[in-house]
This record gives C-alpha cells, sequence and structure tokens, in this order.
C-alpha cells in the first residue's frame, strides 16, 4: 500500500513537471541521388500548383452565373410525362402478372368451395365454426 501511493506520487511529478526540447539545426547534408529526388518532388509540386491555378482561371472565366439556370418548361413537363408513362407501365406490369399468378393459382390448387359453392368470407366466432371452416377449406373428411 505503502510502494503504490509513492510509485503514484513519482509518476505525477514526473507528468506535472515541464518537458524540455531544445531544437538543432535543420540543416541535413543528402547524398546527390536523395537530393536530386528531393528537387524533382519540389518542382512537381510546383507544377502542380501551376496547373490548378491555370485551371482555376479557366473555370472562372468559362463560368457566367454561380447559379444554376432554370429549366425550361417543355422539358419539365416531357420529364413528368416520361415518369408517369414509367409508373403507369410498371403498374400495368404489376397487374397483369398479379392476374397470371392467380390464375396459375387457382388451376393448380383449385378455389375452395363451401358444400353451397361459394368460398367463405366471413370470420367464425366459436371454436366449432372455426373447425368447421378449415375443414371445408381443406377439403378434410
Amino acid at each position: 500500500m505503502m510502494k503504490s501511493r509513492i510509485l503514484l506520487i513519482v509518476i505525477s511529478v514526473f507528468l506535472l513537471l515541464p518537458i524540455s526540447a531544445s531544437a538543432e539545426d535543420n540543416t541535413v547534408q543528402y547524398d546527390e541521388e536523395t537530393q536530386q529526388a528531393i528537387e524533382n518532388i519540389v518542382s512537381t509540386q510546383q507544377l502542380d500548383e501551376d496547373r490548378l491555378e491555370t485551371a482555376e482561371e479557366h473555370v472562372s472565366q468559362n463560368v457566367v452565373s454561380p447559379y444554376k439556370q432554370p429549366i425550361s418548361k417543355k422539358k419539365l413537363i416531357k420529364k413528368f410525362l416520361i415518369a408517369m408513362f414509367g409508373v403507369a407501365m410498371s403498374s400495368l406490369i404489376l397487374y397483369l402478372g398479379l392476374t397470371i399468378y392467380n390464375k396459375a393459382r387457382d388451376n393448380f390448387n383449385g378455389p375452395v368451395k363451401t358444400p353451397e359453392g361459394e368460398t367463405p368470407l366471413e370470420t367464425p366466432y366459436d371454436l366449432q365454426g372455426a373447425v368447421r371452416s378449415f375443414l371445408d377449406k381443406t377439403e378434410w373428411r
């Protein structure tokens, strides 16, 4: 317990002390190949900056207004009609697809009929009615 307190005090003192650092000269001597590579990198960066400045000047000369130009009413109506045509076609495709699916399902399983020839749509309220409806629909005997 005493050791942990001493350790805590020592760590606190080290953390509270200012850190002194001294800088050295940044003049580093490189060999010829490294110096040439550094010069190539600096010149490439300068070329990139020059190209960026000329591109910005070119773009600023071509841009008349920073705002988007309004769309004509003809184009707006045309895009709206194309969208509505797409909605109508997809609705028609869904309707026809589901109609074909329902007919194929009815032909495969056969329609569920009661002894009177109709499919009951009302919900049974008691257990006996529910069992009778289940047996009628599944044709168990």
